[in-house]
């Protein structure tokens, strides 16, 4: 990184709206670039369900392990090398075995579930777990109470997204997306967009893991004024991870592209980073080519690195 580079987002603060694995690998690119104090991260909870009286917070939890470098690289979610004891005893029983969580991974949830039970909110607890692996990045949930995601399927029938996720394999196509919950954001997360000079879209599903945050009252609408730049989670097509590009047809009745995304987010970005051969000439929103496939630790750094130097070029272009 040069020095004008490093002195010009020294003076800035990013925020990054993040789902999953694909939101918490680029994260984790920028977290090894921007300095702490200028990055803040807010997860989608929509995911967060109740297994067997515990709290997970699986979007949070991949974030939590990305960063620490406990998530392993090839698969993304979980921890590396975790054991599942307790999953097989549990088998044994009789009892849910669908989701997989493992021994090390069910600590967290156990620490969570405790805290929420004394008082403590899902912020608090959030940065407690952060702070217990050593990470100090302002990481925060995108509201403080439950906001479910629910999955309506062609057949009518109702699902909760992980259901519809693990245990069916994500195989019932989508009609529809139904967000439950009171719509209230967390103070973070408004007060982080309000102090934001640049709001990153990283590659996460836009319909299940960005528009839980987007639908969360005010929020939309105060991104709209704020620059923002977006990274496409689909490549000539294809979904980079998960069941993207078969929800794009059924839910925005186009073909599964980086283009039809982009008119998607229209009203919210400055700049969208595609694959090579993913600009659209037709797009109204304007399009950018980068290599976009995080393989490794350096391939995140490298994308981190370009789309900062894309928005200090094209969207701060009078700052520089």
């Amino acid at each position: 990184m040069s020095h004008d580079f490093q002195s010009f987002w020294q003076r800035k603060k990013v925020l990054v709206l993040s789902g999953g694995v694909g939101g918490a690998k680029l994260v984790h690119g920028l977290t090894r670039i921007l300095p702490e104090t200028s990055l803040n991260i807010g997860v989608n909870t929509g995911d967060d369900f109740d297994w067997m009286g515990l709290w997970i917070c699986p979007d949070l939890d991949t974030i939590l392990y990305t960063l620490s470098e406990r998530a392993p690289i090839d698969r993304g979610w979980g921890i590396a090398n975790d054991t599942f004891h307790l999953l097989d005893a549990l088998r044994d029983l009789g009892g849910p075995d669908w989701f997989m969580l493992g021994d090390q991974d069910l600590a967290v949830h156990l620490m969570r579930t405790h805290a929420l039970c004394t008082g403590q909110s899902l912020s608090e607890v959030t940065t407690a777990l952060f702070r217990a692996h050593k990470l100090r990045t302002q990481i925060f949930p995108m509201a403080e109470t439950p906001q479910a995601t629910r999955i309506e399927d062609l057949q009518g029938e109702t699902h909760s997204f992980q259901d519809w996720l693990v245990k069916l394999r994500a195989v019932p196509k989508v009609k529809r997306v139904v967000f439950q919950g009171d719509g209230e954001p967390s103070h973070a997360l408004m007060e982080s967009i309000h102090a934001a000079d640049l709001v990153i879209l990283p590659p996460s599903n836009p319909f299940v893991s960005i528009d839980p945050i987007l639908r969360l009252t005010g929020v939309r609408e105060l991104l709209r004024i704020k620059p923002v730049i977006g990274v496409a989670p689909i490549i000539h097509g294809q979904a980079v991870k998960g069941p993207l590009a078969e929800m794009i047809p059924t839910l925005l009745s186009q073909p599964p592209t980086a283009h039809a995304l982009a008119a998607y987010y229209e009203d919210l970005l400055d700049l969208y980073v595609v694959a090579p051969g993913d600009a659209s000439s037709s797009c109204t929103v304007a399009c950018v080519e980068r290599d976009i496939m995080m393989r490794d630790i350096a391939a995140r750094d490298r994308l981190a690195a370009d789309v900062l130097d894309l928005a200090r070029t094209h969207i701060f272009a009078a700052d520089t």
